[in-house]
């Protein structure tokens, strides 16, 4: 019985997916530079206001309105705090696409290891700063922030201890998976910031706190729902047993 499909259409079909795969991952890991620029500039901004604030507090400037005194001066108010948090922040962004790259990881292996290991250290310590900032630095917004933060932080620990440990099982493919989610959610602060002023945009003209609610959440959750997705269509499946059917056959026409 013929099935339609020739084992040469089969191979045309999956080489055109394959560069499919290959354009779409392109494309994202440019997203994810984006992302990641738009993280190192916001550290790098709040790392040099702090270090002017400590050298000189009368440096703050309040011009700029009430709604920027309330929300830098929370920072001004713990600068050690906030430089523990933007310096292991600032690694996360820089060393997080490197460890992605596929050059790096066949060519610099010991480099791959090392910044890993760079990384989930800053990862670590951030996440751990980002809960410590939430207890004591004022809420800027309303409990729905507090939340939201609380909560990718949560996920956010639970996919670095699991891509520690399936990486000391010697389980790449889990561990890349897992580092994925890992970097994914911890991305979710620069769309965070993308998505601020498209909310504040017409028409739907969200006032700032109400678009910083709002992306509290859908920052990290739209990065990690592109991220499961990307896992899944970017995962080897095991290959296929061999059918049996042609001896099952052969073995019968024996029998008669």
């Amino acid at each position: 019985m013929a099935t339609g499909m020739t084992r040469r259409d089969v191979s045309v079909g999956g080489s055109a997916e394959t560069r499919l795969i290959k354009v779409v991952g392109r494309i994202g890991f440019a997203v994810v530079i984006l992302l990641a620029l738009t993280g190192i500039m916001s550290a790098l901004g709040r790392f040099v206001s702090t270090v002017q604030y400590l050298a000189d507090p009368s440096w703050v400037v309040t011009s700029a309105g009430p709604l920027s005194e309330q929300f830098d001066g929370r920072y001004y108010a713990h600068p050690y705090l906030t430089l523990v948090h933007v310096v292991t922040g600032f690694l996360f962004m820089v060393l997080g696409p490197i460890q992605f790259l596929p050059a790096v990881r066949k060519r610099w292996i010991w480099f791959h290891r090392f910044s890993g290991r760079v990384f989930m250290i800053a990862s670590l310590i951030g996440a751990i700063s980002a809960l410590v900032i939430v207890a004591r630095l004022p809420v800027f917004g309303s409990l729905s922030t507090s939340v939201a933060v609380l909560v990718a932080d949560a996920l956010f620990l639970v996919c670095l201890v699991q891509g520690y440990r399936t990486i000391r099982r010697r389980d790449i493919a889990r561990h890349r998976e897992w580092m994925i989610r890992a970097f994914a959610i911890g991305l979710g602060i620069s769309t965070f910031r993308l998505m601020i002023p498209l909310l504040m945009l017409t028409p739907i003209q969200a006032t700032f706190i109400e678009a910083w609610d709002t992306v509290a959440w859908l920052g990290f959750i739209t990065n990690a729902l592109v991220a499961e997705v990307w896992i899944n269509v970017t995962r080897r499946q095991p290959p296929l047993a061999p059918s049996r059917a042609p001896i099952r056959r052969r073995t019968m026409q024996a029998v008669d």
